[in-house]
């Protein structure tokens, strides 16, 4: 299993996002080997929620990601991409790689890619 948090960043918003995430089996494996602080990632998975009661009686709640897939972005040198389906056996669908290489942004009023 590997445990690690994402940033993410909002065209309105000055200071970043923080989520934790968890994956596992040979995606973890490819997590801990390979991703670093700083690195973009694309993240695909669900949503989990755990609520409990703090020793003063508030309570409380946090929001993870439980990563299926982690595509590596912005670099020519990126690990493999890798994803795991729901059943935890590697999905057989190709994946895509943008033009180039590398990830391609779209501002908020640009025209949509599609």
């Amino acid at each position: 299993m590997a445990n690690f948090s994402v940033a993410t960043n909002q065209y309105d918003r000055d200071e970043p996002e923080w989520h934790n995430c968890t994956a596992w089996g040979d995606l973890a494996e490819i997590v801990n080997d390979h991703l670093a602080k700083g690195e973009r990632v694309f993240l695909e998975g669900s949503l989990r929620t755990n609520t409990w009661e703090d020793p003063d009686g508030n309570r409380r709640s946090t929001t993870e990601i439980h990563a299926d897939k982690v595509i590596f972005l912005g670099s020519d040198e990126a690990p493999p991409e890798s994803d795991r389906s729901a059943n935890g056996q590697p999905s057989s669908e190709p994946q895509k790689q943008p033009a180039g290489g590398r990830d391609q942004t779209f501002e908020p009023d640009d025209p949509l890619p599609f």
